[in-house]
């Protein structure tokens, strides 16, 4: 549902389309609608910039690099081959280049943005991200469980707000620091997938100015207390999304997963792109700002080299949404690495996949029915549905 392309170097994921694939007949109280991604929230036409760049582009005058990126203003230099991290860019682009022309055959990234596009400067989707936390600020307060046990996907109104719960879900509003006490109902897993909130400077700047914008950030000895070994399955496979920081990355491969009785075995790079297939930011120098984050995965020793694995170095990309931290689904990548019917749990998740169990504070905050445009289905939509 997900996958636009597959390649020895990586992959093209297409998330709006995950989405509308699965939510394609869902049952609310009364009658099956589909449910549509709200039309900004991938709506990524083009690289994010300064507003007032984004007026000279679209005049046609020329814009440096370092007036597109919100960063620290940095002199892009040639790629060096003395870094990993430099080489680790290198890489990553020429696999883009060949990525992007791969998914354009297949009449993908063939969007061309226009001068109105520019000018723009992608402000739907930014106001979207905005209006939804407004609107979901401390609507759904933790703790409490839920679980939708059904094949259908359900629309419901929780409180004040309307959610969306796909088919076979389970999930636990509650803090990570409880996760200790629910080890045997949980059971084990085949796939762990964390997306921790790393300490983050910028993230502390923005929450001190506007509580909606940031998140609860951990320090990263929390992370090692989270009781991982106990929940994952004999052959299973952790994987951790993490930001560029050399802190966080060298923290997580020395610390974090010997804590959780395993080893980094692979290294996966998550390409932010355009509807174009361009990055949304410009690439720079370390340590600046990147148009990718990280996917590592790590597996017990003595079971490196028992099953298939994540090959390192491999790229995934995908137009992201529009809300931060969303990430895009991984489950068909990964569907090679894990047993036909995995186990799967995703911890510090804000948002719920079909057949998986979720864990955090704003485990529904993105099945918000406002991510959403509700349409009816006509007897034959329903017909092949069954079908």
């Amino acid at each position: 549902m997900s996958l636009v392309l597959q390649t020895s170097e990586g992959f093209v994921l297409c998330h709006p389309n995950y989405l509308r694939r699965l939510y394609s007949s869902t049952r609310t109280e009364s009658v099956l609608v589909k449910l549509e991604p709200h039309h900004h929230l991938f709506d990524v036409n083009t690289p994010y910039m300064r507003d007032a760049a984004a007026r000279k582009k679209a005049r046609g005058d020329t814009v440096s690099g370092s007036q597109c990126s919100k960063g620290l203003k940095r002199k892009f230099t040639e790629i060096s081959i003395e870094k990993q991290t430099d080489l680790q860019i290198d890489r990553i682009k020429n696999t883009l280049y060949r990525l992007v022309k791969g998914a354009q055959h297949l009449d993908y990234f063939t969007f061309i943005p226009s001068a109105s596009d520019i000018m723009n400067n992608n402000k739907d989707a930014r106001m979207l991200s905005e209006n939804l936390y407004k609107e979901t600020d401390d609507c759904i307060q933790a703790p409490f469980n839920g679980e939708n046990n059904t094949d259908e996907a359900l629309l419901k109104r929780l409180g004040l707000q309307t959610f969306v719960f796909p088919p076979r879900c389970r999930f636990y509003c509650r803090d990570v620091g409880e996760m200790k006490d629910y080890v045997e109902p949980l059971g084990q897993f085949d796939l762990i997938l964390l997306d921790p909130p790393w300490w983050n400077k910028y993230i502390r700047r923005k929450k001190a100015k506007c509580r909606q914008d940031g998140y609860n950030m951990m320090y990263n000895h929390t992370l090692g207390e989270l009781p991982l070994n106990m929940l994952l399955a004999p052959g299973g496979i952790i994987a951790v999304w993490c930001t560029n920081s050399t802190n966080h990355l060298e923290e997580l491969k020395n610390k974090l997963f010997p804590a959780w009785g395993t080893e980094q075995i692979a290294q996966w790079a998550w390409l932010k792109v355009t509807k174009s297939g361009e990055p949304v930011c410009p690439f720079s120098d370390p340590p600046g700002k990147q148009p990718f984050e990280q996917l590592i995965f790590g597996v017990r020793p003595e079971e490196a080299n028992v099953l298939s694995r994540p090959e390192d170095g491999k790229v995934f990309l995908s137009v992201p949404s529009a809300i931060h931290s969303h990430k895009p689904p991984v489950s068909e990548m990964l569907q090679t690495y894990l047993p036909p019917e995995p186990r799967c749990l995703e911890i510090f998740a804000r948002y719920l996949l079909p057949n998986w169990t979720s864990w955090g504070l704003e485990v529904i905050k993105l099945q918000h029915s406002s991510l959403f445009r509700e349409e009816a289905l006509i007897a034959g939509d329903s017909a092949s549905q069954a079908t």
